[in-house]
């Protein structure tokens, strides 16, 4: 396996023994190991994992050097569109208009956040960044186009006890 000389045998083994955890040596090992002319699938079985890994491991170290090769650390957010004081900035522009009253739905601010991320975005995500920030969707009752306010007043005072009767006896059937 070729293996590009971004660092000779004696860095690469500074680097292993420098290395934070075992993932971290274990990719120093395998370039230690590739330097030395063994295939992927030796190196394979010394590390405990597969040769298509391996062959990744030397792909990734060969065309993006020391930088690209360490991998960076999971977990937080790495996917956010816009950063969270973006996020914030939009959205404090826009909060003159829900403390005046009027509704500032995901509909109203799609197109602000579509212009200012330069693409295309999902009602979900506005949802989320609304959620992320504190706000929350205040919605009214649903009603019928056709109810009547007064008829169902009616109906409430003649029917306010009958659902409450304790004079039924339910026995099991047995």
């Amino acid at each position: 396996m070729h293996v590009t000389d971004h660092l000779n045998s004696a860095e690469v083994v500074a680097r292993m023994k420098q290395s934070k955890d075992i993932p971290e040596f274990k990719r120093w090992q395998i370039i230690h190991l590739a330097q030395s002319k063994a295939s992927a699938s030796e190196i394979a079985d010394t590390v405990a994992t597969t040769a298509g890994t391996i062959r990744q491991y030397i792909h990734t170290y060969n065309h993006e050097g020391i930088e690209g090769y360490i991998p960076t650390k999971r977990g937080g957010r790495r996917f956010g569109l816009l950063s969270l004081e973006q996020e914030e900035r939009i959205l404090t522009e826009h909060v003159i208009h829900a403390q005046k009253g009027e509704i500032v739905t995901t509909r109203y601010l799609k197109p602000i956040f579509e212009k200012e991320i330069g693409k295309l975005v999902s009602m979900d995500y506005l949802q989320d960044v609304m959620k992320r920030h504190g706000w929350r969707m205040i919605i009214p009752r649903p009603h019928h186009p056709q109810s009547n306010q007064d008829m169902q007043e009616e109906f409430k005072k003649k029917h306010s006890g009958d659902s409450k009767s304790t004079d039924k006896k339910y026995t099991s059937k047995g």
